[in-house]
C-alpha cells in the first residue's frame, strides 16, 4: 500500500525537493502546502499517513499550532523539518508529542529514513 505524506513548507525549493526525493521513493505526496492556515483542509481531504511539518511558515499560525490543531480531530504522526533548533522552540514542538524532528538542511537518506521508520 502507497503511504500519503502531507508536506508542509514554505520555502518553495526545499517543498518541491522532499516531494521528489520522497515520490522517488514510492510515497504519494498529493501536495506541499506553504501555510499553515491550509493544513486542516488538506488533512481532511487527502487523510495522509504522515505530515512532514515545517515549524516557522509564513502564515497566520506556524507549524506548531497547525500539528495541534490536526490532533485535534485526527492522530497522524508529525515530523517537524526545521532550521529552528532553539530550546523554547523544540520545547513547544516537543509538547505536540511529534514522531520526529529533523534539522535542515536535511540530506535525502535521512528524510527517506525517518519516514519509512515512522510509516513502519
Amino acid at each position: 500500500m502507497c503511504k500519503t505524506v502531507l508536506i508542509v513548507e514554505d520555502e518553495a525549493l526545499v517543498g518541491l525537493a522532499m516531494q521528489d526525493t520522497l515520490q522517488r521513493h514510492g510515497y504519494t505526496i498529493p501536495e506541499v502546502i506553504d501555510s499553515g492556515d491550509e493544513v486542516i483542509s488538506a488533512v481532511m481531504t487527502h487523510n495522509p499517513d504522515l505530515i512532514l511539518m515545517d515549524i516557522r511558515i509564513n502564515s497566520f499560525i506556524d507549524g506548531v499550532d497547525a500539528a495541534k490543531r490536526v490532533h485535534l480531530f485526527r492522530d497522524v504522526p508529525v515530523v517537524y523539518v526545521t532550521a529552528h533548533s532553539d530550546p523554547a522552540t523544540k520545547g513547544r514542538a516537543a509538547k505536540t508529542d511529534p514522531a520526529g524532528y529533523l534539522s535542515k538542511p536535511v540530506e535525502e537518506h535521512t528524510l527517506v529514513n525517518t519516514v519509512r521508520a515512522v510509516l513502519s
